[in-house]
């Protein structure tokens, strides 16, 4: 899976290939645990999207990525 950030904390712009294990390194400060709250938000707001959509609870979706869109402008 692969996700493309921009304008998350420090990271201007960021491509990230997530397969098996992957290890995040680095100085402190340059952006890590932003990237990992990033993908976990992503990943956390995905688990069961396709049971919501088939339920027709297209409000709660919404609701969720709003959410998703206030935690990663933060």
């Amino acid at each position: 899976m692969k996700f493309d950030l921009k304008n998350i904390g420090p990271i201007k712009e960021a491509s990230i290939k997530v397969d098996g294990l992957t290890v995040i390194t680095g100085e402190n400060s340059i952006g890590k645990s932003a990237i990992g709250k990033a993908i976990f938000c992503l990943v956390k707001s995905l688990t069961g999207t396709i049971e919501r959509i088939e339920n027709d609870t297209f409000s709660d979706l919404e609701a969720s990525l709003r959410a998703i869109y206030i935690l990663l402008m933060n």
